[in-house]
């Protein structure tokens, strides 16, 4: 089976669990009206009812657990070009709430490419949109080690690796993987980013070597092993962040003695 008719397939089995008849999910009408259902939360948590509104657009609402304010949003702009989502500048003065992201969010956790395919055609802005803790999809994804996801965003959306987070550290996806202690992510980032890995730093100056060797526990010295193999560890190991540390220094200061052990072989080859 080709890997469209298996998207496609996915699709429509959660289409049909959420109780949406597949032929009226499309545009169909000469005017471009479209009829979608909705799921509206009743008091016992397994009747769900069907909700029939027109908007001038197709809405892909994906969540199974009701929010009102979306249900009020959309029956008051049934005459609009409205999205399906309440329009606000809180991420990046875009029409993007808490809602939409969360769709998105929810569709990687479950890892449906499907669905996650169809929310981000329908609203493509939302590949940028961050979470509450300010990451990104891409980040979001590399942080849990969802390896197809992260191959779905790179080959569709390639430009997202360059993209901050907007966390405090306002770090890349990559410092994302590197934390999640996820090496075969890191190993895709690495083939896609032509910027030496020494330059790919957070607003502390920090790399991923920086991370994983500050990270206590020695928790991530496999991740430093993988790094110090590469062609630049030894760049990686000179860079110097804002506070002028090393990756050896904040080994040190974490007293990750194994991986402060990693990095001083290398030094002394």
């Amino acid at each position: 089976m080709k890997e469209k008719e298996i998207i496609e397939k996915e699709e429509e089995k959660f289409l049909e669990l959420m109780g949406f008849p597949l032929h009226t999910t499309m545009p169909s009408h000469a005017d471009a009206r479209a009829v979608v259902y909705e799921i509206m939360n009743t008091t016992a948590s397994s009747n769900l009812i069907p909700r029939r509104v027109n908007t001038t657009i197709a809405v892909y609402p994906f969540t199974t657990v009701f929010n009102a304010d979306l249900l009020m949003q959309l029956q008051n702009n049934t005459t609009t070009n409205f999205q399906g989502i309440p329009n606000n500048t809180s991420n990046g003065g875009s029409n993007i709430n808490n809602n939409a992201v969360a769709e998105v969010r929810a569709a990687i956790e479950s890892q449906n490419q499907g669905v996650l395919r169809i929310i981000l055609e329908t609203q493509p802005d939302l590949i940028k949109a961050t979470d509450e803790k300010g990451l990104t999809p891409l980040s979001y994804a590399a942080s849990k080690g969802f390896e197809d996801i992260v191959v779905y965003f790179l080959d569709k959306y390639p430009e997202t690796i360059y993209i901050r987070n907007k966390d405090k550290l306002q770090s890349y996806p990559i410092h994302m993987a590197c934390l999640g202690g996820h090496v075969r992510v890191l190993e895709m980032f690495h083939s896609k980013f032509p910027s030496p890995l020494s330059s790919v730093v957070d607003n502390q100056g920090q790399t991923i070597l920086h991370v994983a060797a500050r990270e206590r526990g020695n928790k991530l010295k496999h991740v430093v092993e993988y790094l110090l193999r590469l062609p630049e560890g030894i760049k990686l190991i000179n860079k110097m962040d804002e506070m002028d540390c090393t990756p050896l220094d904040l080994a040190r200061s974490s007293k990750n003695g194994e991986v402060e052990q990693l990095i001083m072989e290398k030094i002394m080859r």
